[in-house]
């Protein structure tokens, strides 16, 4: 089984969100909030693979998915998903982030270990 999903974010409109630290603790996990550096181009791609991943998980999860259920984690440049509270078991998370001068893009692959 595969779930996929894909969103993009406005870096500009990030920008003046996170002078609300309301919404960075609404969104972001402190690890996620260290990794950025607070940065609205790193915040944007985070953003963009949560929402992606809400999207591939709509199909799978039986409740709803908040934003800070999924951390984007960053090692060694690439991304890693880490869902909390989240009750899919053997299920893979790969996302990918991509950038233009404006907008982050967010794609997120899900794959069951599904034996046949």
């Amino acid at each position: 089984m595969i779930g996929t999903g894909i969103d993009v974010v406005s870096i500009e409109r990030i920008e003046r969100l996170i002078e609300r630290e309301s919404f960075l603790r609404r969104v972001f996990t402190e690890g996620e909030l260290r990794s950025a550096s607070r940065r609205a181009r790193y915040l944007a791609g985070y953003l963009s693979v949560k929402e992606a991943c809400i999207k591939a998980l709509s199909n799978w999860s039986d409740r709803g998915v908040r934003l800070k259920d999924i951390e984007v984690i960053d090692k060694d440049g690439r991304k890693y998903v880490r869902l909390h509270n989240v009750t899919l078991k053997d299920w893979k998370v790969f996302a990918s982030i991509a950038f233009s001068k404006t907008h982050a893009y967010g794609f997120v692959l899900l794959k069951a270990k599904v034996l046949f």
